[in-house]
């Protein structure tokens, strides 16, 4: 395990949504949802609100230079 939660965190959510999911599986398609449903809270925690509602101001009005404050990577 990692020494910080944080790492420890976003591997284990990149791990579960690297993971392909079986489409009969309503429970693992909720979990899957729950998981990207919550990206945002998360970045809010990583980044704090000022950078939240910064980022999210520019992404708006200048969608094509919008700053990409976390990567998380789905494949």
């Amino acid at each position: 395990m990692a020494d910080n939660p944080l790492i420890a965190l976003a591997a284990a959510m990149r791990t579960a949504l690297a993971t392909p999911v079986d489409v009969s599986d309503k429970a693992a398609q909720t979990a899957r949802l729950d998981i990207i449903d919550m990206i945002p809270d998360l970045q809010l925690k990583l980044i704090g609100e000022q950078a939240m509602i910064r980022n999210m101001t520019w992404s708006v009005l200048y969608p094509s230079l919008s700053p990409t404050p976390i990567s998380i990577s789905l494949n």
